[in-house]
């Protein structure tokens, strides 16, 4: 289950997305963690996996982080973090400030991951379903996880809506302004 003291035979470098981990004593300089990863690298599909070693509190992989891996290739469960290319958290910190100032002085050269999600923009909408098709989580609220298909209940909830509108509870326009909400467009 986790990768811990195990040799690399066939290494090849990706990146491990920390989705959770393990608490950090607030006391401790350094400590072992257990995490929870997406990992992806070259030649390989994304998958997720569990791993244990030994981080630096302050290099600690919050979930979030994005962190350097080495894999093997033969056996994704083994794999590497390159703590020495792992900026500091206080480097992290500093950086996304400054990022954060920058987009407020200038709005325009926002980065899409620095925008406030807006699901009108299909960049947003494709990163959170990117996100949500990878955790398999709804990460938005809306019901349904992208990848997997339209729920079961958005059926039933469409057949009331019609009920409503057939008794005359809901006019025209008021289905049709449901029925958008209740799908997304």
């Amino acid at each position: 289950m986790f990768g811990f003291g195990k040799k690399i035979k066939d290494p090849v470098r990706g990146t491990a997305q920390v989705v959770g981990t393990s608490g950090l004593n607030p006391m401790a300089t350094s400590q072992t963690c257990k995490m929870t990863l997406v990992v992806q690298a070259e030649g390989m599909a994304p998958y997720s996996t569990e791993h244990k070693c030994t981080a630096k509190a302050s290099k600690w992989p919050y979930a979030g982080r994005t962190l350097p891996v080495t894999v093997d290739r033969s056996d994704p469960t083994r794999l590497r973090v390159e703590w020495d290319e792992v900026p500091e958290a206080a480097d992290v910190h500093r950086d996304q400030a400054a990022a954060l100032v920058d987009s407020l002085r200038n709005p325009a050269t926002m980065s899409v991951q620095a925008q406030p999600y807006d699901p009108s923009n299909p960049q947003h909408r494709q990163a959170l379903d990117a996100a949500e098709a990878a955790t398999g989580m709804d990460l938005n609220g809306d019901g349904r996880v992208a990848g997997r298909g339209e729920p079961a209940d958005h059926i039933a909830q469409l057949e009331r809506l019609v009920a409503l509108r057939d008794s005359g509870a809901l006019t025209p326009e008021e289905f049709e302004a449901e029925k958008k909400r209740l799908l997304g467009s």
